[in-house]
């Protein structure tokens, strides 16, 4: 059986967390050890004493708590993590056929029970993997020998940022497992793109637009497109593969553009886009 420390709430600060929400702020605690090193399990109670919950600490965020169970008899171990990873991945795993696409954010924070971890998968084979939350660090192992498990033997950690900064995390990048043979090479639709996560913006590739490029897809045919702030051109390829006439990408960076020029050419429209 695992250790866990108990945190006391003050008096009227449950509600939110009664309700649902899975972070307990550092100002909503009334009583909790000096010393809380970043990963410690914990088990918080309301000042009544009522059970709200167990998760893992951070004392150097404003976030102190961020709950993973509301259970008290649930252990927090590496099978419970692996487990969470497990179900995320079993959620969408009909998505990709769906949306027409193997490039999937697979796991996303706290909607899947993994606070501060996401995770966006390039292919059959690849995954970057973020972890935002120091609380969550200690459960990395687990979470990519999970993901090794699902087929993802290539996966590469890309932490950085503000939200890593204000959890007193050094930022961290590099191969958890052994290194992938090169840009993560997926699919959309008819679209093939690579996302580089060791010199890209976000995991490498923003996933998160897929819904706008199909519409400037369907919308394309017969018309002259300005796509603007176009990163790598993903948007300027769907406009191009859907029937545009001409596409002009615009940005403000020069590597972003050679890559988008390339792509548009393996993609066969290198003619119609510039």
């Amino acid at each position: 059986m695992l250790n866990y420390v108990r945190v006391k709430l003050k008096p009227k600060e449950e509600d939110r967390l009664l309700a649902g929400h899975p972070w307990v702020f550092a100002n909503e605690v009334d009583s909790a050890p000096k010393v809380l090193a970043p990963g410690t399990l914990v088990e918080v109670i309301t000042a009544k004493g009522k059970h709200v919950g167990r998760g893992v600490a951070n004392p150097t965020s404003k976030i102190l708590i961020r709950l993973l169970t509301r259970s008290f008899t649930e252990e927090l171990d590496d099978a419970f993590i692996a487990g969470r990873v497990q179900r995320a991945l079993a959620v969408r795993k009909e998505l990709g056929e769906k949306w027409g696409t193997d490039g999937l954010r697979l796991l996303f924070g706290e909607a899947d029970g993994l606070p501060g971890i996401l995770c966006d998968g390039f292919g059959k084979d690849q995954a970057v993997l973020s972890c935002f939350s120091a609380g969550m660090k200690p459960f990395l192992p687990a979470i990519t020998a999970a993901l090794k498990t699902a087929g993802y033997k290539h996966i590469f950690e890309k932490s950085a940022g503000e939200s890593r900064q204000k959890e007193g995390m050094a930022e961290s990048q590099g191969w958890l497992t052994e290194p992938g043979p090169g840009a993560m090479v997926f699919h959309e639709g008819k679209a093939k793109f690579t996302a580089r996560p060791e010199q890209g913006q976000k995991t490498g590739f923003y996933l998160d637009f897929r819904e706008v490029r199909r519409r400037i897809f369907e919308m394309s045919r017969g018309r002259k497109v300005l796509d603007a702030f176009c990163y790598t051109g993903a948007a300027s390829i769907q406009a191009a593969l859907g029937g545009a006439k001409e596409v002009t990408g615009l940005d403000s960076s020069q590597p972003a553009l050679d890559e988008g020029t390339q792509t548009a050419q393996a993609n066969g429209v290198g003619d119609r886009v510039r």
